[in-house]
């Protein structure tokens, strides 16, 4: 049961992964989403600051580790992750 809702949640974080390189990265709107909302809401902005702090404008918030965007290693990673999981549930189910 775990493998399989491990699954589902590694394919939405590729869409999302997706949606973020393909809609928001493309974005220089500051307006806030959900997850903005949600650190504000639990001000974790204010209690870790260092980690969830905004400190770049919208423009500039694209970073890349080793020339790849962040959204292409969230998406190869939850790829990764919902093909180890697949791999389990096939062994699990012989």
């Amino acid at each position: 049961m775990a493998a399989t809702l491990g699954v589902v949640l590694a394919a939405l974080g590729v869409a999302a992964a997706l949606w973020q390189h393909v809609v928001a990265a493309h974005s220089t709107s500051c307006n806030l989403t959900l997850a903005d909302r949600i650190i504000s809401g639990a001000q974790l902005d204010v209690w870790l600051p260092q980690v969830f702090a905004a400190t770049a404008s919208c423009a500039d918030a694209a970073v890349s580790l080793f020339g790849l965007p962040y959204e292409y290693w969230s998406l190869a990673l939850f790829a990764v992750l919902g093909v180890a999981l697949m791999m389990a549930l096939l062994q699990r189910g012989r």
